[in-house]
């Protein structure tokens, strides 16, 4: 098999270790072994008194396992596997379709969901949304952006509050290889109830007559069904999403989810689930999204530690299907990679799953207090225009306004100021973004040191 870098890992690779500040995580802050182990009831504080560091079951400890169907309602312990994450994505493409296939995946979206498939020679559609700001490059061009005097050599634009009022901004075709036709979007202020969206717009009430391009989540990165649908061929094998969305912030409905269910059995068509975000509930009232296999027959969701657990370096995921011939060739192809876990990793993955709310619940505190941070930043900022709070998850996909490439803006950025972020280019998304993550605890201390950037180059 041949595969191109894996862009945003490489990307990571160059600055995350040496950087002094990261902005664009993806993950909220690691959990300490120590508050692991005080979350632990008896049973599991003696499993791990008595850990022996020996080769594990292939498909994962059956008391890991045991914890894990209990966060579904149509699953077995025999029909999960557990591995990395990134490993099960990676068995998976391989095994769901091959040369002459196609496949429709949501974009953007973090690398291996695609280019795995691409690899194996396997035809992709992209499945965007609707909205990708008016500020996305490529062959279209909004008037409506106006460079504003302070614009300098370091290439700093802003958007004219007088000139982005209009009711509605026509929508860029997206750099991602979309076949829709621009469409149009409402470009209010935040017209919602809900009070994490309240507390959002708080911060911004004060600069409401400047800010004006502040635009309600419940009218951007909106990804059309009719679309998903439209793209659906003869040959199709596998369509792939991603909700919470990596690296909107998106989310869909329930009522959605069943409705992508139905086109994909339908058409007798695979069903992958990234559900890596799960349980992350941003916006008030959010209704969680059924998962994948327990309503689709041939539906796969994939969870694990690193995000909504905090926990990325027990490198503990999980795929979970009713398809057990399915995830017998998977353990087939495992054998060949890890072949099984760590052992020390199952029991502290077992320990918080048992007790999910001691480490899901903080984040989503951690996330909610961040954004309001975030919000009142943008307010007085005149590079991140607009932003589009997450619905769920931790990573919202913030424009910015700059005359160069995001990448040529985060590599500037990491070096003047020692914060890194992720460009779009690192989602191959030609449009001026930068994904912005909402799960450290310094993010304050961050935005003094961007504040202190932006007076300098602007």
């Amino acid at each position: 098999m041949k595969i191109s870098d894996f862009k945003l890992e490489r990307y990571f690779a160059r600055h995350e270790f040496s950087a002094k500040y990261l902005l664009s995580s993806s993950d909220c802050d690691g959990v300490s072994m120590e508050y692991v182990l005080s979350c632990a009831d008896e049973r599991e504080l003696a499993l791990w008194n008595n850990l022996k560091l020996g080769y594990t079951e292939s498909s994962g400890s059956l008391v890991l396992r045991e914890r894990i169907v209990e966060q579904y309602s149509n699953i077995g312990v025999d029909d999960v596997v557990v591995a990395s994450p990134g490993e099960l994505n990676f068995i998976a493409m391989n095994l769901l379709v091959g040369p002459g296939d196609h496949a429709i995946v949501i974009s953007p979206s973090y690398q291996s969901l695609y280019e795995v498939i691409r690899s194996v020679g396997c035809q992709i559609s992209f499945w965007t949304p609707e909205k990708l700001s008016p500020h996305c490059t490529g062959d279209y061009h909004d008037v409506s952006l106006e460079k504003a005097s302070c614009a300098s050599a370091a290439g700093l634009v802003r958007v004219a509050a007088s000139e982005s009022d209009s009711e509605h901004a026509t929508v860029p075709q997206s750099a991602c290889e979309s076949d829709s036709e621009p469409a149009t979007v409402p470009q209010s202020a935040c017209e919602s109830d809900s009070e994490p969206v309240a507390a959002y717009a708080a911060g911004l009430s004060a600069h409401r007559s400047e800010v004006s391009n502040y635009v309600a989540h419940d009218q951007a990165w909106h990804f059309s069904l009719d679309e998903l649908e439209r793209m659906i061929r003869p040959n199709t094998k596998l369509i792939v999403i991603n909700f919470p969305h990596n690296p909107t912030g998106s989310c869909i409905t329930p009522d959605e989810l069943y409705a992508i269910v139905d086109m994909a059995r339908r058409h007798d068509i695979w069903l992958f689930s990234d559900e890596m975000y799960r349980g992350l509930l941003i916006e008030e009232g959010m209704e969680e999204l059924p998962a994948v296999c327990d309503i689709y027959e041939k539906g796969i969701s994939l969870w694990g530690m690193a995000k909504s657990f905090a926990l990325a370096g027990l490198r503990i995921g999980w795929m979970a299907t009713g398809q057990r011939d399915f995830l017998r060739r998977v353990m087939s192809f495992k054998d060949y990679l890890s072949m099984c876990n760590s052992a020390a990793s199952e029991i502290l993955a077992t320990i918080a799953l048992h007790h999910k709310e001691h480490f899901i619940e903080p984040n989503i505190v951690k996330i909610r207090s961040n954004l309001a941070l975030f919000a009142d930043y943008v307010s007085g900022s005149n590079i991140f225009q607009p932003f589009v709070p997450p619905r769920a998850g931790s990573v919202a996909f913030v424009p910015i306004q700059y005359d160069g490439t995001s990448l040529q803006f985060s590599d500037m950025l990491v070096e003047k100021s020692g914060i890194m972020t992720v460009p779009a280019e690192m989602f191959d998304c030609v449009g001026k973004y930068l994904r912005i993550g909402f799960g450290r605890e310094n993010l304050q201390e961050v935005l003094a040191v961007l504040a202190e950037f932006e007076q300098q180059v602007c």
